[in-house]
Order: structure tokens, then C-alpha cells, then sequence
């Protein structure tokens, strides 16, 4: 065994379940070559395509095209095409293929020994999907939470009988067992350093229907000893296990001086750490035992960034009505918000929200709002103010990409406009239950009755926050890919726009720089962002990693 200094970010990168690129790209931006990216949905491969092509020619003469593509004056085949060669780079780096798929097993092999052939080490990233250990994911799956009615004549089966359905059922989703596939990576190419992230219902998740035994337990056993797990037996000489580290919670140690960690000392609350957003993830850094590393944890920001902080100077835009044969002009969508206003919120409410007064503004406002577009031209330029604003802001895009707003039914218009002034004078979202009286009209016929997925069950469940606004001056809740399906969560702070937020905003609450292209249409795009490890958040993450200063290697 030697030493062998080497600079840290001559150490490849290999992302697996690498979803649109986030946590790759905050490696990216520390420096680190991310060598190897793997991910499934063939949408998010395109996307991470393009963010290493741009990565590749960002300071050299290609980059005009990347920033033409940006704003559409190219497609993307004439980028292609105009640098190929640089393109085709950006393609072998990036595989997809699934993870636990056998068909597509002896790929990722290949491609992972390709990296480790050409420098020796590298460094592992990634995620498994989480929706099987999210706390959500759960409660629709096995119905937590919820009051059933059941009536004979409709349902023969007990309901222990469907209980225990629902159980086989979601504990026979494949996505339980991932992390296995995380783990045989570590056992059989054994990387110096990982960083494995997933959802903090990890920490709450069961094997199985009935079991007392920790999923999350089973990960860490699996993280400190690949081998064990993976059934992999070595002599002494060849075997690796790894130390693992939290990033937000300083090591304690018992009397004999070993590492003890409670599971939640791995849990990172990026609020903390400068995203503008609510999320919290378990986060684990491993390093290989041999290496004698110990990385510093993260340190934390004085304050917390607020809504305003990344999209408070954004164009102001306007939605559009959805499911109407009137054309889509800001005459038609600002007469049916008054019509909405009139029927369902005049006289209703005390003048406390001011809805008179931003009615009228939105009316008869001089300013004449557009639905945004792939491009929009920055009419000035603003100085470069906080680090968080440095990291988003790109002057070679002289403007805006990707911000564009959707359409939405009357009814939610009127109930956007009620929940962003509640906001505004509030200083927070509106809970339904508090849409009492004349306000009852605003809620939706289908919020108290539901038809379950398994056996046609009769159910209630909770809606309170169905409309959720994201005010102004704290951090936005959790941006995740249900964003996607609707817009309700995400009610824009700003009654005049009367809108959810545009896949831009969604991102910039992400930290995803406003030079990163995502691929597909805007569901697809929504879809993306919401999976997304924040990059501001993985930039520190490979700040830390650099900051130590040897690597230990055969």
C-alpha cells in the first residue's frame, strides 16, 4: 500500500441512477469530469447529453452554438452537426440503460470498467429512485391514513384481505431492492469515495409487509461492507469496506472511541445550506478505510434563501385558460379571472386580501403580459448580488430559457388568485379547511371522495394543502416530479400572474443554473426537475471532497 497525492478532480465521476443530472452537475461545477452517467428515461439522458456537451465546450469557440440552441435559432440536429465531434463525447459518457435490468447488466459493466481502465479509481454518485421509501409513496400504496367505506354488495374481500393485497403488492415493487444494485457496484469496482442520497422516508421504511428490520438499517450494513451483502468473499488483502460520513452532523464516539451515528445524523435539510426549498434527504458519504480520509460536514449558511431570492426578479407572466374555445389573449384570460372573482370570491371575504384592488390591476393593468417563451430577452442587465445568484445567472444567454407558463382551468384561476393574496397578507398558504362559508364554493367537487386503485374502494383522504402558494420570503416546500401533474401545489406568490410556476422557476428553486437545457416537452421537463438532487447543494458536497487533501490507492 502507498500514498499517491493526486489532484481530487482528476478522479472521474461515475452517476448512476443520474435522473436529469443535479447532482452530477454540482461535481461539474467544482471541477470534477463526469466521466459515466446512467440513467434509464431516455428523455433525461437527452438532457444530460446536452449538459456534457455544453460542459465539454463551454470555454472554447463551440459555445456560441450551445447558446444559439438555447434560444432556439438552432435545433438541436444543426448543433449536432456543427460540433460533432464534441457531441459524440457527450454521448459516450452518457448510458442509458436500467439499473436491477439483467438484459442491461453487462453495459453498465462495460461502461464502468471503461472508466476505471483509463484512470485506475473513481468516484460513485447517485441516488436509487426513491418513490417506493417516500413517506407519500407509501400512504397511497398501502392506504396509511386513510378512512375506507365498505359496502358488501361492492367489495367480497375483507378488508385484511386487501390490506394485505396492497402489501404484497408494494413490497413486490422492484424499486425496494435498488439500493442492492448500488451496493454490488461498491463490492465489485469498490471506488475510493460515494456519495448515496435518497429520501428521508428511508428512514421509516420496512423490508417487508410485517418486518421490524429497517430498510435503511440494511443500506448501511450493505455501505460499510459491500461485500457481506453482495455475497462476494475475498482474502483480507483484496477485501474493501468503506467509513461512513454525515454531512451535516459532526461524528460522536462512545467510550472506546468508536463512530457511533444515529440514523438521522444523516439526514441534510438543504434549507440549511443556501437552496431556496424545504428538502431534506439522508445523504451518506463513504470512504474506503484504507484511505484515512475524514472530510469536514457542511457548513451552514447565516440565512435561509427565500422564494424571492431565486425568482423574485423573473419576467412576470400570465397563465391561460384551459378548456374553453375563447383564443388565448390577456383580454380573455383577465376578463374570465374578474368573472371567476364576481361569481365566487365578491362580497365573500372582508377587504383584508384587497382582491378588489388586484382584480382591477390585473383588468385594467398597462402592462400587457405575455405566457412567456423558450427564450425572453433580458431587457437590462442586474448586477451580480449574493453567491446564490452567481451561480444561477449565465450573461451568454441574455435572458431567460424555458420559461413558460401553462394553461388552467377557470375555477383553479379563481382559487389562485383567493390563495396568493391569503399569502401575501398571511405571510402563508391557505388551508382548505379554512375555505369556510361563502368560500366553500372554491373547493373542488372531487376533494372529499376518491375511487381507490384496489377494490374499488370508497375513500377519504387529506387535501388540506391541495393549493399550496410559495410565499415570497421563506423557502419553497419540496419540489418534487408530481409537479408534473399539476400546478396546485405551486401557486405562484404573485396574485397579478395568477399562475403556477414555469419548469424555470421550478428549476431556479432547484438551483439548476439558467444555462441548463431540459430536454422533452414541459411535462417531461416538470418531471425532471422534481427528481433532482439540488446542484448548488452538490457543489458544496464536491467542495468538501476537495478539500481533502490525499487519496490512498494500491
Amino acid at each position: 500500500m502507498k500514498n499517491v497525492k493526486k489532484k481530487l478532480t482528476t478522479i472521474p465521476v461515475v452517476d448512476i441512477f443520474a435522473g436529469p443530472g443535479g447532482l452530477g452537475e454540482g461535481f461539474a461545477k467544482a471541477g470534477f469530469n463526469i466521466a459515466l452517467s446512467i440513467e434509464k428515461d431516455p428523455v433525461a439522458c437527452n438532457t444530460l447529453r446536452i449538459r456534457k456537451f455544453f460542459h465539454l465546450i463551454s470555454s472554447n469557440k463551440h459555445q456560441g452554438n450551445y447558446f444559439r440552441f438555447l434560444k432556439g435559432e438552432i435545433d438541436l440536429e444543426q448543433l449536432k452537426s456543427k460540433s460533432s465531434d464534441y457531441w459524440n463525447k457527450a454521448e459516450v459518457s452518457v448510458l442509458e440503460a436500467e439499473l436491477g435490468n439483467r438484459e442491461h447488466e453487462k453495459k453498465i459493466c462495460k461502461a464502468i470498467e471503461t472508466v476505471i481502465n483509463q484512470s485506475g479509481e473513481f468516484i460513485l454518485l447517485g441516488g436509487p429512485p426513491c418513490q417506493a421509501y417516500s413517506i407519500a409513496g407509501r400512504s397511497r400504496s398501502l392506504g396509511i391514513g386513510q378512512t375506507r367505506y365498505v359496502e358488501e354488495k361492492d367489495v367480497k374481500r375483507t378488508r385484511e384481505e386487501i390490506k394485505k393485497e396492497r402489501a404484497k403488492l408494494f413490497y413486490a415493487d422492484k424499486r425496494h431492492h435498488l439500493y442492492l444494485e448500488y451496493i454490488k457496484i461498491l463490492a465489485n469496482y469498490q471506488p475510493n469515495i460515494f456519495i448515496m442520497e435518497n429520501v428521508k422516508g428511508i428512514l421509516s421504511a420496512k423490508k417487508g409487509h410485517g418486518s421490524k428490520e429497517g430498510i435503511f438499517e440494511e443500506i448501511i450494513k450493505g455501505l460499510e461492507d459491500p461485500d457481506q451483502i453482495s455475497g462476494i468473499s475475498r482474502d483480507s488483502s483484496t477485501k474493501k469496506s468503506y467509513e461512513l460520513f454525515s454531512l451535516s452532523n459532526e461524528p460522536k464516539v462512545d467510550l472506546i472511541k468508536e463512530v457511533i451515528y444515529n440514523p438521522r445524523d444523516f439526514l441534510v435539510k438543504c434549507e440549511d445550506y443556501g437552496v431556496p426549498q424545504n428538502r431534506h434527504r439522508i445523504i451518506v458519504m463513504g470512504i474506503r478505510t484504507n484511505a484515512s480520509l475524514t472530510p469536514n460536514i457542511l457548513e451552514k449558511k447565516s440565512q435561509k434563501n427565500s422564494v424571492r431570492n431565486a425568482i423574485g426578479h423573473m419576467p412576470k407572466l400570465r397563465s391561460a385558460v384551459s378548456k374553453t374555445s375563447l383564443e388565448d389573449t390577456f383580454e380573455n384570460w383577465a376578463s374570465t379571472i374578474e368573472n371567476e372573482y364576481k361569481s365566487s370570491l365578491y362580497g365573500k371575504t372582508d377587504d383584508e386580501f384587497n382582491l378588489d384592488d388586484i382584480v382591477r390591476t390585473i383588468v385594467f393593468s398597462n402592462r400587457i403580459l405575455s405566457r412567456g417563451a423558450r427564450h425572453i430577452k433580458k431587457k437590462r442587465g442586474r448586477p451580480l448580488g449574493s453567491e446564490l445568484e452567481e451561480w444561477y445567472l449565465d450573461k451568454r444567454i441574455r435572458g431567460w430559457i424555458q420559461h413558460e407558463t401553462r394553461s388552467h382551468m377557470a375555477s383553479d384561476l379563481g382559487r389562485y388568485l383567493f390563495c396568493s393574496a391569503f399569502a401575501l397578507r398571511h405571510n402563508r398558504s391557505p388551508k382548505i379547511n379554512e375555505w369556510q362559508g361563502d368560500l366553500e364554493r372554491l373547493k373542488p367537487k372531487h376533494l372529499n371522495v376518491t375511487k381507490d386503485s384496489i377494490g374499488d374502494i370508497l375513500t377519504t383522504k387529506g387535501h388540506n394543502d391541495r393549493f399550496k402558494v410559495q410565499t415570497w420570503d421563506k423557502p419553497s416546500s419540496t419540489i418534487v416530479s408530481h409537479i408534473s401533474k399539476d400546478g396546485h401545489y405551486y401557486i405562484h406568490p404573485d396574485p397579478l400572474q395568477c399562475r403556477s410556476l414555469t419548469v424555470r422557476e421550478a428549476a431556479r428553486l432547484q438551483t439548476f443554473p439558467d444555462n441548463y437545457f431540459f430536454s422533452g416537452n414541459r411535462t417531461q421537463q416538470y418531471h425532471q426537475v422534481g427528481n433532482a438532487v439540488p446542484p448548488y447543494l452538490a457543489w458544496q458536497i464536491a467542495k468538501l471532497i476537495l478539500n481533502m487533501n490525499k487519496v490512498e490507492s494500491d
